[in-house]
């Protein structure tokens, strides 16, 4: 990529956050519920938060016990994250090089942030790394086949259907996105990229899911059609093996 995605990050920062402080419609409906499930219990738990942004996620779990650690490497997101959970421990660095201890934590989360890291290997080696023995990785990231395309859904006329078209599944890219004021570098690559990533640790996959809207969620907001037909996300549960 020609821009440095970093930066573009920073020039983003602001307009992120109107728009996506307290979350948007996918989130709150679709991955909320599931990941607040699966973190399951954290009173008292060490957790990190890979790409943390502005600690949306953070502050959930922190306001259930756990004793948060957020990393971003954005100044901006550290900044209003640490000011508005001035208990939580916030660090501006990248999720490729963590400046963490072996171990260190319970339950290390990545919020849709695996799409960010163009290093991907090594965000996924360091999330390994600082979670301890038996402890867990909760990962949530956007569906490839959706990140696959850069074309628009199609509707037919009682808008009942819709579809989207894919190419270049296996050709693992860099693409610009650009909506609200935000203008960053998303990174598609298929599945079975990141399962080799996963599976080259001493990792077990303990839970799996491709978030589909109800019915009745999908009769109270219409426009969740679209995940109807495809996922937006897919989340993994990895627990760490004891040695």
């Amino acid at each position: 990529m020609s821009q440095n995605p970093q930066s573009l990050w920073n020039a983003s920062a602001d307009a992120w956050m109107t728009r996506l402080e307290k979350g948007d419609i996918n989130r709150t409906h679709l991955l909320d519920p599931i990941m607040l499930l699966r973190a399951s219990d954290v009173t008292g738990k060490k957790v990190v938060d890979i790409g943390c942004g502005e600690g949306r996620f953070s502050r959930m779990l922190g306001q259930r016990g756990a004793f948060i650690t957020g990393i971003d490497p954005t100044p901006a997101f550290i900044e209003r994250a640490q000011s508005l959970d001035p208990a939580g421990r916030y660090i501006v660095s990248g999720g490729e090089s963590l400046p963490l201890e072996d171990d260190e934590f319970d339950l290390t989360v990545c919020y849709v942030v695996l799409i960010d890291i163009e290093d991907y290997q090594s965000a996924i080696a360091e999330m390994v790394r600082v979670t301890r023995p038996g402890g867990r990785i909760l990962i949530a990231n956007l569906n490839p086949s959706y990140t696959a395309t850069d074309e628009q859904w199609t509707y037919n006329k009682e808008k009942s259907q819709v579809d989207l078209p894919i190419a270049n599944y296996f050709d693992a890219r860099g693409v610009r996105v650009q909506w609200c004021g935000i203008d960053v570098i998303n990174y598609h690559r298929p599945l079975r990229d990141y399962f080799a990533a996963f599976l080259s640790h001493p990792l077990r996959l303990t839970y799996f899911e491709e978030p589909r809207p109800s019915e009745e969620l999908l009769e109270a907001h219409p426009s969740f059609i679209t995940a109807r037909t495809m996922p937006y996300f897919q989340i993994f549960e990895w627990v760490k093996s004891q040695p």
